[in-house]
């Protein structure tokens, strides 16, 4: 009885790893084509506004100041929202 409990156990584990690997596929294919359509659109946005960089202000705000008023000046995330989403309609 213990050895058919553990038996079930192990293959309740390896089926959940197996679901887990399924799901992380699909999901990279579904969101890919979404990724690198924002990654094109935000490469156009960048350039006709002669922006040379892109950074990601939430990883990088203490770099310019802690707060968020130090990195308003520089985030171009609303602008670029409202942008792709123009675009998108």
């Amino acid at each position: 009885m213990k050895a058919e409990a553990e038996k079930l156990r192990g293959l309740v584990a390896q089926k959940e790893e197996e679901t887990q690997h399924v799901y992380g596929r699909r999901i990279k294919e579904i969101t890919a084509p979404i990724n690198e359509d924002i990654r094109k659109s935000l490469e156009a946005f960048a350039k006709a506004r002669g922006i040379l960089m892109l950074l990601d202000a939430s990883k990088l705000a203490c770099f310019v100041g802690c707060d968020q008023e130090s990195t308003a000046a520089i985030d171009v995330t609303q602008e670029f929202i409202a942008e792709y989403n123009r675009l998108k309609q």
